[in-house]
């Protein structure tokens, strides 16, 4: 993407006392462009922000820099398809960014079922497996896949799993095609894992999607 590499060179040029927090639309299509500081948990705190927001994330383009910044782009929709977007709601959605990164202990369980309430006409009778994969591409660098349902909120809890598990992310891709998620990060992760420690990591996240889908999703039925 030409639009991303002309940052990237933009971006050298600014010290870490800089940060940018941008949104526009484009073709019904919200663009959320942030630069800033790295600090552990940065990116599901950005990922909070942006579904406490009532966005849906269908693309999302992240990189950490070799000076301790990020810079990393996502692409949403409204989960309200007929939501107008005027500077007031870009003004919003910078605002819940921020505040996700500058709180600690935020309930985000909460909110995410509140944003239910639009997902039940089109998820009502979703339901698709989950699976994890994980790979080591190099030393301490490691390729993690998941295909899953989505539901409210499951990038977020992604990221906040890695967080808590001491990996950083170096960069990721995210991809939403209608009901489901195919997403990749690639971790850093200061040790060697043995194989069988590569396996059960696999299969503690997707129990753990599994989980907080059931969980979240079963809200369903309170809200109809």
């Amino acid at each position: 993407n030409n639009d991303i590499i002309k940052d990237l060179e933009n971006f050298k040029n600014l010290d870490e006392t800089n940060s940018i927090i941008d949104v526009e639309e484009r073709n019904e299509i919200i663009i959320i462009r942030i630069y800033g500081k790295d600090h552990p948990g940065i990116l599901s705190e950005i990922v909070a922000g942006i579904s406490l927001s009532q966005l849906n994330i269908l693309d999302a383009r992240v990189y950490t820099l070799s000076n301790g910044m990020i810079v990393d782009y996502f692409y949403a929709k409204s989960v309200m398809n007929d939501k107008k977007f005027e500077k007031d709601d870009f003004d919003e959605i910078k605002k819940n960014i921020n505040y996700c990164i500058d709180n600690e202990n935020i309930d985000f369980k909460k909110s995410f079922y509140n944003k239910l309430y639009f997902w039940m006409p089109k998820n009502f009778l979703s339901s698709l497996s989950t699976h994890v994969e994980i790979k080591q591409i190099e030393n301490n660098i490691y390729y993690l896949s998941i295909q899953s349902q989505d539901f409210p909120g499951i990038l977020y809890f992604v990221c906040d799993f890695i967080f808590q598990k001491g990996y950083s992310i170096e960069k990721s891709k995210i991809n939403t095609r209608g009901f489901r998620v195919y997403d990749g990060f690639y971790l850093k992760i200061n040790k060697k894992l043995k194989n069988r420690e590569i396996l059960s990591l696999s299969r503690e996240l997707e129990s753990h999607i599994n989980d907080l889908k059931n969980e979240i999703m079963g809200k369903r039925k309170f809200l109809s």
